[in-house]
């Protein structure tokens, strides 16, 4: 948000209307990403992957943890969902088939 207003505003203004110290701000814009939201990243990546494949879009969390774990991407089924939760993927559930039968119905 700093980033978006700092053209318009000085930084000082916007870090004390933000109540932070200018030199937090740059400590973490300087600092690098966490080992954490990076392998999210990674999992996310390999969930759209898996996900974008017609036979597999079927797959919610469960399937979906038992899947990245054959691919050699450990993971928990909590954390998988998490995930699919935050992007909006989701099992694409459809109706079986049944035929219908040709008796008439009685009123």
């Amino acid at each position: 948000m700093i980033e978006e207003m700092r053209s318009d505003y000085h930084l000082t203004e916007l870090c004390d209307a933000m109540e932070i110290s200018s030199s937090g701000y740059y400590k973490w814009r300087a600092s690098a990403q966490s080992a954490r939201s990076q392998s999210n990243e990674v999992l996310l990546r390999e969930i759209n992957k898996i996900h974008q494949d017609q036979h597999l879009r079927n797959y919610g969390s469960p399937r979906m943890t038992v899947e990245l774990n054959n691919r050699g991407y450990p993971c928990s089924k909590n954390r998988v969902a998490r995930l699919m939760a935050s992007e909006g993927i989701s099992a694409h559930h459809t109706r079986k088939w049944k035929p219908r039968s040709n008796r008439p119905t009685t009123p």
